[in-house]
């Protein structure tokens, strides 16, 4: 029915009715500035792996990439996974 309000300063002020949040907002600073930094870090990650497929495929020769279907034009739309098998029209 009541739950303890942390944030009181008194003891008659320290209760208050449940239905009633006075807890820290989730849509605070510190709420989307810690999504920011996850998008961030996120991206970033995204970014590493992208980079490592395109310098793996990079590395192999014509014939290597013939091997497996792909040009060397093809290693970005791989890389960022907008490849689906087509060569675009000239």
């Amino acid at each position: 029915m009541f739950k303890q309000n942390v944030y009181s300063s008194g003891w008659l002020d320290s209760y208050m009715p449940a239905d009633q949040d006075n807890g820290p907002s989730p849509s605070g600073l510190g709420h989307k500035l810690g999504g920011l930094a996850v998008r961030g870090v996120v991206g970033f990650a995204v970014w590493l792996e992208k980079r490592r497929v395109a310098a793996e495929l990079n590395a192999l020769d014509d014939r290597e990439l013939a091997d497996i279907g792909l040009v060397r034009t093809d290693i970005d739309r791989v890389a960022d996974g907008s490849y689906q098998g087509k060569r675009l029209a000239a």
